[in-house]
């Protein structure tokens, strides 16, 4: 709370009473609530007046205007728990959960030789660390007994729960893997696809040497595509000149040279030389008188079949009969 000081011209000799508030040469006589400084400040100009006598801007507008200039810290992110983290909280809630209430588990015949050793003030020590409590030692053994029992059975239920915490933590880091692998598996068909559809030019040879070493022009073309950082629909849209420069670079780079194929020899057979003979030379021409004679010997012989008689009347007289 602060007094106030009324800063509008002819006031500041006022003393007397304004909207509830007493004033003495211009300034309260009293410190006011932040309401009322508002109220007066809709009404009258005035500044606030700390207890040093310290003017500073009074009203609603300037609470505004203070207020926007304020700002809330930003607190840093929280850290994320790491696996090693979470392993060891694991571990650490199977050590805590193993632990009894009274560090031990009573069977009925160790409560009941504990009555015997120590009475009920021993029997109540064991009850008040399970937290019952009884005047009867038969009653309290049982409720010790079946607090026991209810323990166990929470045990079990907290290991259950922190094995499928720890196994959903195994299934979420193999699905992370698979995924990243089949990513990567995508990623490397996506490559090798786009580099089989890749742009060649006309120069480029199937088959280039470098040293004993032979590279197919896919793979030259791939390298320069490679070294271009461009993409597959990039390099495919770019024109076959700058295509055939780029490769041509690459060769260059490479200082790589056409493989020239092996061309099998084919062996020459000898042909033994051909006698050449004069058929004409070898006919003896004393035999032409015989061979004529033979032709003139060979008689042309006709096939004629006589003409038939015809048959009158209806019957044929059958031989022998």
């Amino acid at each position: 709370m602060n007094k106030v000081k009324i800063t509008s011209k002819g006031w500041h000799t006022y003393s007397s009473h304004l909207c509830g508030v007493k004033f003495h040469d211009g300034v309260s006589v009293e410190p006011l609530n932040d309401a009322t400084i508002n109220r007066l400040a809709a009404t009258i100009t005035i500044v606030r007046l700390d207890e040093e006598g310290v003017e500073s801007p009074a009203g609603a507008a300037y609470d505004l205007i203070a207020a926007s200039a304020a700002r809330a810290p930003v607190l840093p992110k929280l850290m994320r728990q790491s696996d090693a983290e979470a392993a060891a909280e694991a571990k650490r809630d199977l050590l805590s959960a193993e632990k009894a209430p009274h560090g031990k588990m009573y069977s009925h015949e160790e409560l009941q030789a504990v009555v015997d050793a120590e009475g009920l003030k021993g029997l109540r020590v064991i009850g008040d660390a399970w937290g019952v409590k009884h005047r009867n030692i038969n009653v309290l053994i049982q409720m010790i007994l079946r607090e026991q029992s209810d323990f166990v059975e929470k045990r079990k239920q907290h290991f259950e729960r922190i094995n499928d915490k720890i196994q959903a933590a195994i299934d979420e880091q193999k699905i992370a893997q698979e995924a990243a692998r089949k990513k990567a598996k995508a990623e490397a068909d996506e490559l090798e696809q786009a580099a089989s559809i890749l742009q060649g030019a006309d120069h480029v040879a199937k088959e280039y040497a470098v040293g004993e070493i032979i590279l197919t022009g896919e793979a030259v073309i791939e390298a320069a595509w490679k070294r271009s950082g461009m993409s597959a629909t990039g390099w495919n849209k770019t024109k076959s000149d700058q295509i055939a420069e780029l490769i041509a670079n690459e060769l260059k780079l490479i200082g790589v040279e056409a493989a020239k194929p092996e061309v099998p020899s084919i062996p020459v057979v000898p042909v033994a030389p051909v006698e050449t003979v004069d058929e004409r030379a070898q006919f003896d021409v004393s035999r032409l008188p015989a061979l004529s004679a033979q032709l003139g010997s060979i008689a042309v012989h006709t096939n004629t079949i006589p003409d038939a008689e015809p048959v009158v009347g209806g019957n044929i007289e059958r031989e022998g009969e």
